[in-house]
């Protein structure tokens, strides 16, 4: 019978023989560096209880791509690509031993070339062969690693990059493109708050830079909720249109929405993680649209909302507010600054302005012109202007 055939009976009948075994496990040594073309000799220590031998033990050694096995003691019973596998089996147990093989290097083998492997004993799950797993093309900086492992996480994740080599520095790039000398210098933990393909390579004078080393990571975090109730005390009636905005501006597209019927409780669910800007208007005429000089609103540019994986944001409360005339405020979101000024410039030239939904031409609305006339003289002009650029400089000093 061939040693394969050996092989496929004993994986049926070795978990009837001996059972689970406990204390079974195999380490790899490898040198530190290669030369390409030539060859470099690998243990495998395998360990297994004494008091409890196994009656087999399977090792499979994947070997890098090109590279092959030229001699091996004990000998391997198969081949499969780039996967040699050996099987020890006795039926007093088998003892602990070594695997020894010579491995001929391709001649273009460069940078850092990677081992991987696994043993399974009398039937059980495979577990991966531990010790050295890579080595280096020599003169060459050693590929860095990451940490931790790439792989799925429900929440952001700070990724460290190190370098087994001394004195080399790390460059590297989250868009999937290997990196080089101008990309990013690694300083610090990398705080992945979505998913990317991270590469990294590392660098010293004297020496040959590193392969690149590729990861990703996928960020699947989970959505969080935001809750509150809202308030309203004027005159005013009508669905309340509830956004959380990605930027400090009302103009921006929003990422979540809801719809309230009027005061009262409201809540925007499955929130993706980070930081939002809360705003609100009262739709007093039905159409949809928020007209600024109108209708009530709500927006606090300075007061954002953080959410977290998973957080169920509540008490997020906030009131209404009817339009209120402040001299310089053209856009009424409760600040003077450059957006007041070029509403005025064009005010002052007779063209459109544009506020929230709505864009209002000459003769502008009573309420738009009382907030824009700062010298009270019936006309916008330059007086007005430089007026509104004194209050933007003053608000922002």
């Amino acid at each position: 019978m061939c040693k394969t055939c050996i092989f496929c009976v004993l994986l049926l009948l070795v978990p009837l023989v001996n059972g689970l075994q406990a204390g079974t496990s195999a380490s790899r040594n490898l040198p530190a560096t290669f030369v390409p073309g030539g060859s470099v000799q690998v243990t495998i220590n395998v360990s297994t209880d004494p008091a409890n031998p196994p009656a087999a033990v399977i090792v499979n050694e994947t070997v890098p791509e090109g590279w092959t096995i030229s001699s091996a003691v004990p000998s391997y019973i198969k081949v499969i690509g780039q996967t040699y596998t050996w099987l020890q089996y006795s039926t007093s147990g088998v003892s602990s031993f070594t695997i020894s093989y010579t491995i001929q290097i391709p001649s273009n083998a460069a940078g850092t070339c990677k081992f991987s492997g696994t043993i399974s004993a009398s039937g059980e799950m495979k577990i991966p062969i531990s010790g050295s797993q890579r080595i280096t093309q020599v003169n060459t900086v050693i590929e860095p690693i990451f940490s931790p492992a790439p792989g799925s996480y429900t929440s952001p994740v700070n990724v460290s990059l190190s370098c087994e080599t001394p004195g080399a520095t790390i460059r590297y790039t989250t868009d999937g493109s290997d990196p080089g000398l101008t990309s990013p210098l690694y300083t610090t933990p990398l705080n992945l708050t979505s998913s990317c393909s991270l590469k990294a390579r590392a660098y010293k004078s004297g020496l040959n830079p590193s392969s690149v080393a590729s990861a990703t990571y996928t960020v699947q975090t989970q959505p969080g909720s935001i809750s509150g109730w809202i308030d309203y005390q004027g005159n005013c009636a009508g669905l309340i249109f509830i956004y959380l905005l990605p930027a400090n501006s009302y103009l921006s597209v929003p990422a979540y929405s809801t719809v309230s019927p009027g005061p009262g409780p409201f809540t925007i669910s499955s929130v993706s993680t980070g930081c939002y800007y809360l705003w609100a208007f009262l739709d007093a005429n039905g159409d949809g649209l928020f007209d600024v000089l109108t209708e009530p609103s709500h927006f606090y540019p300075d007061n954002p909302v953080t959410v977290l994986p998973g957080q169920n944001l509540s008490s997020v409360n906030f009131s209404l507010t009817d339009p209120v005339v402040r001299k310089g405020d053209l856009n009424f979101d409760g600040t003077v600054n450059v957006i007041d000024v070029v509403l005025c410039l064009r005010m002052a030239t007779e063209s459109e302005v544009s506020l929230g939904s709505f864009t209002y031409q000459v003769p502008y609305p009573e309420k738009l012109i009382s907030a824009a006339d700062l010298n009270q003289d019936a006309s916008i002009d330059i007086f007005d202007l430089i007026g509104i650029l004194q209050l933007a400089l003053g608000a922002g000093s």
